[in-house]
């Protein structure tokens, strides 16, 4: 188009050259007529050429006009774009800072939260700490009241040895089911009413308590067999005693005895048969009011019958008979305290629990605080970076703007000087049409006319030119603007092109990569597989190849008796050799005047006296037997097969070096799996043994450079003591040590279910709680079946069978419910 339009220029621009010379020609005509004017016409044809100058200033002014309009145009639509530019900028820049203040108050919240969860957290440290405080106080204390309530038992088994007479123990012990036990050992009693209770029960008290009559039978039986000696025995469902007392409120008097004895219920008629109404006083002086009346007991054991009998005085040493009130009271304070202990570590368990949880939610927590810390760097760099965007937007914004005002005001001056131009030639137009009419002639009109009529066409010509020359004008502008964006685009394009090429290629390596991971992949499986089979074959090659070894060692052991035999044998030729062939020069030396080379020596003999000949020589070969005649041809190939063998042997030389390289890594793995099972093992039993004797515990290798030449040293420290060997170790301690070590073995490769057979034996009450904690934590995972005698284990089993012995030698399975 812009060819067309230049042609279309060039041709409008010749039509204007020839209507210039025409006009040329016409005003050398009118210069002609007006020649024969006088000023009029000079002045005419002076202001024909000042109205021709200021129409070519007009049209130069129009022009430049026109350029100016466009190039205000084409800024307006410049400053446009860069509004619009600047207001996208600005709505990014805003929704960058909305998302970054959105993100801020999230980092806030979150910082908030971890703070939060970080106070949770020190809070639960400090609960956890002080439960584990006050574990740590209960512990101490548990086991001084074990230690006290085991005295204290010990004590009242020993007393229950010298209380009971032999008749008593027997039967107690003689194993027939329905027996209680003695009246004294269902009954609980105050300190302060021991002796009065006592004396008011008097022998009573060792009265054994049975289920029935039929059990009584049998003890009596079994005692006469025995030779045991005679008790008295109580059947629940034969005695009969007065239950019902009226009640007494007397001054001095303290209540009935049986009131003052704790007992089950099912045993009310048997302490109501022992006590029956007798009341405890205060003392004797009470009881002296009152004698006759009621059966009475003192404090300090005076013993008033209604019959008015009194019996009193020094009681001397006496045992108790009742059970001790302290050591009820250290039974139930130790089991308040195992509970209590059982709780707490219940607790510090759920506290470990809700800590982990705790760190976990600390941990995402924090770590989406990095996140979103890190989101919100990126944005503060994107916001930035649209910052500095901005800023130079509006500095071409600014630039652009100053342009158009300049290009505004340079346009106003010109239009001032177009409107002045203007006026300068209506004016001269005006003075030449007054000088015309005043000239007015024929010729000269037509003239006028003619060149009129040709200025118009000029004028017309002139126009087409300017209308030409802005239309060009403007299509060389949006030509230039157009190249200009396609450039931008093209170079757009190009890196667009270029950069996706870049991700192709990166995306193309990638998948490479990829591939060739997976081939690699695919090739370590295959190789791994390839090495397992050939580890396999190797071991099968190995076994077989030792077998060959040891035959072909066996072999070559014969092969060396043969040629020992052989060399013997020809050692032997070679003495017997050397024997003849001394014979020969004794013989000859011995006849030197014969001449064995004489023909006379060599007589023709017959066949026969030949045949007789030979059968000497054969006979006296026989006196040189036992000779191998084939010696030589079968020590060569002994020699041959020896040569072969020496050559297998290399063979199996070489495999064998190749073999034991193969057993010198296979010790290299097997050292390494050992000391990788070691070390858990040492971990394990580190935490267990710390856990089992709250002390320090660690495995010892002999020989950690070559473990397999040596053994394994327990070392272990219970808290409170020195760090000792095994070896001198107290049994409970030794105990404990072997416990951590069986439990440390089976954390590394766990079997469904363990027995384990009185392990307890040795331990005190604490440590076998300990144990048995441990034990039931264990059984979540594997199942164990205990065998044991200890209370605290069978305690804390979720399943309990008993097993008894009868006299006939036979074991019995029964069911035990345990009052937990």
């Amino acid at each position: 188009e812009l060819e067309k339009l230049a042609q279309e220029k060039a041709t409008v621009q010749a039509a204007l050259d020839a209507a210039d010379h025409r006009l040329q020609e016409v005003y050398r005509a009118i210069g002609a007529i007006n020649e024969q004017f006088s000023d009029l016409s000079q002045r005419a044809a002076t202001l024909r050429v000042q109205v021709a100058e200021e129409r070519e200033r007009e049209r130069a002014l129009s022009i430049q006009q026109q350029v100016l309009r466009n190039s205000l145009a084409q800024l307006a639509g410049e400053i446009e774009a860069a509004e619009r530019q600047l207001q996208e900028e600005e709505k990014k820049l805003e929704v960058l800072q909305n998302q970054q203040r959105e993100k801020q108050r999230i980092r806030d919240i979150l910082r908030y939260r971890l703070q939060d969860i970080e106070k949770q957290v020190n809070r639960q440290k400090q609960a956890y700490e002080e439960k584990q405080r006050e574990r740590d106080r209960l512990e101490v204390a548990y086991r001084g009241l074990y230690k006290q309530y085991t005295e204290l038992k010990a004590r009242e088994k020993a007393l229950a040895e010298v209380q009971f007479s032999g008749a008593i123990r027997a039967a107690l012990r003689s194993g027939i089911e329905g027996i209680h036990g003695t009246v004294s050992q269902l009954a609980k009693v105050p300190a302060e009413f021991e002796v009065a209770l006592e004396v008011a029960a008097g022998p009573r008290l060792n009265y054994i308590v049975v289920e029935d009559d039929g059990v009584g039978a049998a003890i009596i039986d079994y005692l006469k067999r025995q030779e045991a000696g005679r008790v008295t025995l109580l059947p629940l469902n034969k005695i009969r005693a007065r239950e019902e007392l009226p009640p007494v409120h007397l001054p001095g008097v303290i209540d009935y005895a049986i009131n003052l004895v704790q007992f089950d219920p099912l045993y009310r008629r048997i302490f109501a048969y022992v006590f029956g109404d007798t009341l405890v006083v205060q003392d004797l002086s009470v009881g002296r009011s009152l004698l006759g009346q009621y059966r009475m007991v003192t404090l300090e054991g005076e013993l008033l019958e209604k019959s008015g009998a009194m019996t009193g005085g020094s009681l001397g040493r006496r045992t108790r008979q009742f059970g001790s009130i302290e050591l009820r009271e250290k039974q139930r304070l130790l089991e308040k305290t195992e509970r209590r202990l059982q709780t707490l570590q219940s607790q510090l368990r759920q506290d470990e629990e809700a800590l982990s949880r705790l760190l976990s939610r600390y941990t995402a927590q924090e770590k989406e605080v990095s996140e979103v810390t890190l989101l919100l760097e990126n944005l503060e760099n994107e916001v930035a970076e649209k910052r500095r965007v901005l800023v130079t937007l509006r500095e071409t914004w600014m630039a652009l703007q100053e342009r158009q005002a300049a290009a505004e005001q340079e346009l106003h001056q010109l239009e001032e000087t177009l409107q002045a131009v203007r006026a300068t030639l209506r004016q001269k137009e005006a003075e030449l049409k007054e000088v015309e009419t005043f000239l007015s002639h024929t010729e000269l009109m037509a003239l006028n006319e003619q060149s009129t009529a040709i200025e118009q066409d000029k004028r017309a010509t002139e126009k087409r030119l300017r209308e030409v020359n802005e239309h060009y004008t403007r299509k060389a502008l949006e030509k230039s603007m157009i190249t200009d964006a396609l450039q931008e685009w093209q170079a757009d394009l190009a890196a667009m092109t270029t950069r996706l090429q870049e991700m192709e290629e990166e995306i193309q390596r990638r998948r490479q990569a990829i591939q060739t991971l997976d081939v690699q992949r695919s090739d370590l499986e295959a190789q791994f597989s390839a090495l397992d089979l050939e580890l396999k074959k190797l071991r099968e090659e190995c076994h077989r190849t030792q077998q060959e070894l040891e035959t072909w060692k066996q072999k070559e052991r014969e092969v060396e008796r043969v040629m020992d035999r052989l060399e013997e044998q020809r050692r032997s030729m070679e003495q017997k050799e050397e024997e003849v062939a001394q014979q020969i020069e004794e013989i000859l030396q011995a006849h030197p005047d014969i001449d064995f080379s004489d023909p006379a020596y060599h007589t023709d003999l017959s066949l026969t006296a030949l045949h007789e000949r030979i059968r000497e020589h054969d006979e006296a070969m026989a006196g040189l037997e036992p000779v191998n005649m084939r010696a030589i041809d079968e020590f060569e190939q002994v020699c041959q097969r020896y040569t072969d063998l020496e050559e297998k042997i290399a063979v199996l030389l070489e495999e064998r070096q190749a073999i034991l390289r193969r057993i010198a890594e296979y010790e290299a793995m097997k050292k390494e799996a050992f000391l990788r099972v070691f070390h858990h093992v040492n971990e394990s039993f580190g935490q267990i043994y710390r856990e089992l004797a709250d002390g320090e515990g660690e495995l010892v290798l002999d020989s950690p450079e070559d473990p397999f030449a040596g053994g394994l040293t327990i070392r272990a420290q219970p808290r409170h003591k020195p760090l000792e060997r095994m070896e001198a170790m107290s049994g409970g301690e030794k105990s404990l040590t072997a416990l951590a070590f069986l439990f440390a073995l089976q954390s590394y490769q766990p079997v469904s279910f363990y027995v384990l057979d009185e392990v307890d034996m040795f331990l005190d009450g604490y440590n076998t709680y300990t144990l048995a904690r441990m034990i039931r934590r264990q059984a979540e995972q594997n199942q164990f079946i205990v065998v044991s005698l200890r209370k605290t284990m069978i305690e804390a089993s979720h399943q309990t069978i008993g097993v008894v012995l009868h006299r006939n030698g036979y074991s019995q399975v029964t069911g035990v419910q345990m009052h937990r």
